[in-house]
């Protein structure tokens, strides 16, 4: 049976304010519920775990500081007591996918009736496009 998924939005992964090494990526997905339902699950699986994906909160916290793409000790501890599947990622050099994977396993904690695929964009230019490998815009940015 299919779930209906008509809600359509982004995670921002990285810097999104652009305030610190400007890098991010915006992985979108179809979801099952709204925006500010998600955000509350998220913000109760942190208060339920004291595990935290930003640095704003949670007494431990995963990739919140510059170039900390690995998991410490105390967090691969922490995500296995509460089940996570460890064999599934590297936790020792993460990805944005290795990331994304916890980050959204750590929502369904508080929300396990969330579903959600991932949604690919295509792009009308650049990326090695056959017809179209050209740079819009490349004189904009410093």
């Amino acid at each position: 049976m299919s779930v209906s998924l008509p809600y359509e939005f982004s995670i921002a992964i990285g810097d999104w304010s652009d305030d610190g090494h400007g890098k991010c990526e915006f992985p979108t997905f179809k979801w099952s519920h709204p925006v500010k339902k998600i955000r509350e699950a998220y913000l109760a699986s942190v208060a339920k775990t004291g595990l935290s994906f930003d640095h704003d909160r949670g007494e431990i916290q995963i990739c919140a500081k510059y170039c900390e793409n690995e998991l410490s000790e105390q967090a691969q501890q922490k995500l296995i007591e509460l089940g996570y599947d460890m064999t599934s990622i590297s936790p020792e050099w993460l990805s944005v996918e290795d990331f994304l994977s916890m980050l959204l396993w750590f929502i369904k904690l508080s929300l396990p009736e969330l579903q959600y695929e991932p949604k690919h964009l295509s792009c009308l230019n650049g990326f090695w496009n056959k017809t179209l490998d050209s740079a819009f815009g490349y004189g904009l940015f410093e």
